[in-house]
């Protein structure tokens, strides 16, 4: 699935209109086996493989290259699949008290999902992320495929896996400000870093508002 873009059209109010129906600003929707998220009036969706043959996993965001985890050849339920991000992290250089942002470095952040999960038998099937917006300025989406393998789980939540979203870009000099599509925009701070620097560790990771 290609990203897409909103008509031109007039709409009942601010969002965007995806196959007939219209969205507010920020909503997230399912679409097949993808994400699709409202952004300033624009739509943009995860691309991954739906057809049977694929096992409905893996895939490449229309912006830049998704991180795959085998899962057994057993496909996750709808269930595990329609998670919310839970976190967003920039990845750079690891230094004393945070990570070294330098201009030309490839931009990649780490995501994780929101919720509960087992330490002993969670398991990252698939994972797929896009962004949109301006150079500086964007949203990003993730979208998380996660399985249960084993009998027995942990009651325990510090199972969340760690993804890796490349989107394609490398770092220029200036200001950034990136949040997470959706109802994980609204609810988590924005990440803002300036390159060439160093962002605290404090501060390279989204947090809870």
């Amino acid at each position: 699935m290609s990203v897409g873009m909103a008509g031109s059209g007039a709409t009942p109010g601010p969002g965007c209109d995806y196959n007939g129906v219209h969205y507010g600003s920020g909503e997230s929707w399912s679409a097949q086996c993808n994400r699709c998220f409202c952004d300033r009036e624009e739509v943009a969706c995860t691309t991954r493989d739906c057809s049977p043959a694929s096992g409905g996993m893996g895939g490449v965001a229309g912006s830049g290259t998704a991180g795959i985890s085998g899962a057994g050849g057993e496909q996750p339920s709808p269930e595990q699949c329609a998670l919310d991000v839970g976190s967003i992290c920039i990845e750079g250089t690891p230094t004393d008290g945070g990570h070294q942002l330098d201009v030309g470095t490839p931009m990649i952040f780490t995501l994780r999902p929101d919720g509960c999960f087992s330490s002993s038998c969670t398991k990252l099937a698939s994972f797929d992320c896009n962004y949109i917006g301006s150079e500086y300025d964007f949203s990003v989406t993730g979208f998380f495929c996660l399985t249960s393998e084993g009998d027995a789980c942990t009651d325990d939540c510090g199972g969340a896996p760690e993804a890796i979203c490349d989107l394609g870009k490398t770092l220029t000099a200036g200001e950034y400000t990136i949040d997470l599509s959706g109802r994980a925009g609204v609810a988590l701070s924005p990440l803002r870093f300036t390159v060439p620097g160093v962002v605290l560790e404090r501060d390279r990771c989204s947090h809870p508002l």
